[in-house]
């Protein structure tokens, strides 16, 4: 992530920021107001997405197996073509299922502004190498979860 300083500053900081952890994601869809509710309907949105999916390419190799009587060799030819089906068809169901509360591109903005600000709470001047910021996990052990 690149964390650009205002136009009236002449300098600008180059962040490399830590990974967010699972328990990180969790706190940003409680803390991150519109933005983290929508990161929990988007994570929502895909979980309907992959089981429709996973649901389409069962259910089509199971078409062309049984009904049809194909081989084996058939029914792996189909399942690109029934997983491709099936994640435009759970794109349909997931967001008809879970509305979308703001736009994805924002929430992925914000929720990279949201994380550099909880690293920059605990930034100092020792974390500076060669005009590029090296942010520190924000909590005192990296979780291992």
């Amino acid at each position: 992530l690149y964390f650009i300083a205002p136009p009236m500053s002449e300098k600008t900081i180059v962040a490399d920021l830590p990974e967010m952890t699972a328990a990180d994601c969790s706190r940003f869809e409680k803390e991150g107001g519109i933005w983290g509710k929508q990161y929990a309907v988007r994570r929502q949105q895909v979980q309907a997405m992959a089981l429709t999916a996973g649901a389409t390419v069962v259910g089509g190799a199971l078409f062309a197996r049984v009904v049809r009587r194909n081989t084996w060799l058939v029914v792996a030819g189909t399942f690109p073509i029934f997983g491709i089906s099936g994640l435009a068809l759970g794109n349909v169901v997931g967001v008809s299922l879970y509305p979308s509360v703001a736009e994805n591109k924002e929430t992925t903005m914000m929720r990279r502004t949201w994380w550099a600000k909880e690293c920059a709470k605990h930034w100092d001047m020792s974390q500076i190498e060669g005009g590029m910021w090296k942010a520190k996990y924000p909590h005192v052990a990296i979780p291992t979860n």
